[in-house]
């Protein structure tokens, strides 16, 4: 009699549809790739394994079991498998997950298994840096790295993965300017965008190369105290120097004027003489600045004056070249230019004069000249550092004048 009570409960128990239990959750997922640190060959990796029950003729889930190529790393009832272990051996590893459950006899019954797999893969050290040295800024994998050391900053990249460098354009680092040029991995390859994306095999140094602003020229000087105005200045200490340009001011006759374009170190000026005694009334003023194979200019050097006697005021002539008989202004150049440029114009008489930049929308962006001008030729740099790439337009207005001349920025 109680043999046949006992069957026909079981019976009743596990008459019904059974649900089956499903194992939804395994960390380290299925085909994904951990990795170990620099140099390392095994990684104390998170798991965690998660899922639900059957239902009836279960009560409960008793316990998982999960087993790391064969061996059994974790087996405790009552408790969801949430813990660290560490994983040996560069390679694939196999996960085995069982689950057990609790039925209405207080038996623990296996009722579902799950099996997965994940590599364990090495990582390599990255370097980036910025040509420069010390300070400025790049973005690694989104993240703004700020005063980086002349090293530059080390990271560690796993094998095969997909990483994100962005370089920063345009820094003013040490009051000069740096302007973009390419980047260059360790290996010799080279890329033109600011931002790439890459991966590595091996230990890889990344540069980020810029064109730097040139220094301003030292020991600028004038080397005679009677005949032509000799001036002499020290050599730039940077490589790529294309040219220096020597300009000109005279207190009565309007702004500075290049007068120079010389690879040399020094230059004179045969329309100046300097008298001796110094009877003469006019005084000049000269500055010299360096232009890199980049079309970057240097500040200008410190001012030498002179005062003397000009071939113009010998022949009661009023300027040291002929003066404009009427309003111009002239195309920029370079353009399309990143970021400097410089703009000409010339004033047949006295007038108010204003150059004023405007972008493509029309909206105002930058005044470059708002004042009264004498009768002269100018010259005037625009820098565009902070503008983004397009087309702007300039408008010059001297008097009743006016003129507006197109041009391009590209970063």
């Amino acid at each position: 009699m109680k043999s046949f009570l006992t069957l026909f409960v079981i019976e009743v128990l596990f008459s019904g549809v059974v649900s089956a239990g499903t194992i939804s959750v395994v960390t380290p997922a299925s085909g994904s790739t951990v990795y170990a640190a620099v140099g390392a060959t095994s990684a104390n990796v998170w798991f965690n394994v998660g899922g639900s029950g059957s239902g009836y003729p279960y009560l409960n889930i008793y316990k998982f079991v999960v087993k790391l190529d064969g061996n059994t790393i974790f087996n405790n009832p009552n408790l969801y498998p949430q813990f660290y272990s560490t994983v040996s051996g560069i390679g694939n590893h196999t996960v085995f997950v069982e689950m057990w459950e609790d039925n209405y006899l207080g038996q623990h019954v296996l009722t579902t298994t799950r099996t997965t797999s994940f590599t364990l893969e090495t990582s390599y050290s990255i370097t980036a840096q910025n040509s420069f040295g010390a300070g400025g800024s790049m973005k690694i994998d989104a993240y703004l790295e700020s005063d980086i050391p002349a090293e530059g900053v080390t990271r560690s990249w796993g094998k095969n993965a997909t990483h994100t460098l962005e370089a920063i354009d345009n820094q003013t680092i040490n009051n000069l300017l740096r302007t973009w040029k390419q980047w260059t991995y360790s290996e010799g390859s080279t890329f033109s965008n600011l931002q790439f994306s890459t991966s590595v095999s091996s230990a890889t140094t990344f540069v980020a190369n810029f064109n730097s602003q040139p220094t301003a020229p030292t020991s600028f000087q004038n080397n005679y105290s009677t005949g032509n105005v000799t001036l002499s200045w020290a050599a730039n200490p940077e490589s790529d120097i294309s040219n220096y340009e020597v300009e000109r001011h005279v207190y009565d006759n309007g702004g500075w004027v290049v007068i120079a374009t010389t690879t040399n170190t020094s230059f004179t000026d045969t329309e100046f003489d300097i008298t001796n005694p110094r009877w003469a009334t006019h005084t000049a003023e000269y500055r010299v600045r360096a232009k890199s194979s980049a079309n970057l200019y240097s500040a200008y050097s410190s001012i030498v004056n002179v005062e003397g006697i000009s071939h113009w005021a010998q022949k009661r002539q009023h300027t040291f070249q002929e003066l404009p008989t009427e309003f111009s202004i002239e195309q920029n150049y370079p353009n399309p230019f990143n970021p400097t440029t410089e703009i000409k114009y010339s004033i047949a008489v006295p007038s108010f004069v204003t150059v004023i930049v405007f972008n493509s929308a029309g909206q105002e962006v930058s005044q470059l000249v708002k004042e009264n001008k004498g009768i002269g030729n100018y010259t005037i740099t625009w820098n565009a550092v902070n503008l983004p790439s397009g087309v702007y337009f300039y408008s010059f207005t001297a008097g009743k004048f006016s003129s507006q001349k197109k041009m391009m920025l590209v970063k």
